[in-house]
């Protein structure tokens, strides 16, 4: 296990406590964060549980500190804010998915068996799919999809989010009243393309293109 993902069993630690998360994941997360800025890996070490610590020795977790201290440092200043959302996502051999999060110094249960509906035939999958189509509700929509599926759709989510926010750094910086639409080439070779309209005084996305002769290679 490297140094950056024994923040993991910190969290489950603190999932174990009721109520208020006392130690706080959020607070452990951040004194680990300065720990890595600051280069300390002893410190960052103090934070693990006794368990951890018998079964990882502090001379081979300073060993994979060093190994790994670029990609930490990247992780580290990846987090803003000194209360971060902490997501901690359990799955178990039989598919049950059970996800937490904390919210304002607690820990709520945000996906677990019995929250969301569990459709006992095709019929009313379908139904409930409608449904969540219908309200636009992603949540109920994102439950109804097999543990590998959903997967496959979070990952394509994210795909999409990170081309938005390479978009926006394309975007000039002085950008002109009078412009109507914008294209936003999102590749190299700008077969990919965002293209943004101007309606009345706001922006929309007009379409997200893909060039035909890219798109069947």
């Amino acid at each position: 296990m490297k140094p950056m993902l024994m923040i993991v069993t910190l969290l489950l630690i603190s999932c174990t406590k009721t109520g208020p998360v006392k130690t706080g994941a959020s607070q452990i997360i951040d004194s680990y964060r300065q720990a890595v800025l600051n280069d300390q890996p002893k410190k960052a070490y103090d934070l693990l549980d006794a368990e951890t610590q018998k079964k990882v020795p502090y001379t081979w977790f300073a060993a994979q500190w060093k190994t790994n201290r670029k990609e930490m440092l990247y992780q580290a200043r990846s987090i803003k804010g000194k209360d971060p959302r902490v997501t901690v996502r359990y799955s178990g051999k039989n598919g049950t998915r059970i996800t937490m999060v904390t919210e304002k110094g607690k820990w709520k249960v945000e996906e677990a068996p019995g929250l969301l509906p569990s459709p006992e035939s095709p019929e009313k999958l379908l139904g409930l799919m409608v449904k969540a189509i219908d309200t636009l509700d992603l949540a109920l929509y994102i439950s109804l999809l097999s543990p590998r599926y959903r997967d496959t759709i979070i990952a394509t989510l994210k795909k999409k989010m990170a081309e938005l926010e390479k978009a926006r750094l394309k975007i000039p910086a002085n950008k002109n009243d009078a412009v109507e639409q914008v294209t936003i080439p999102l590749d190299s070779y700008g077969n990919v393309q965002l293209v943004l309209k101007k309606y009345g005084t706001g922006w929309k996305v007009e379409s997200w293109e893909i060039r035909k002769s890219y798109r069947y290679r």
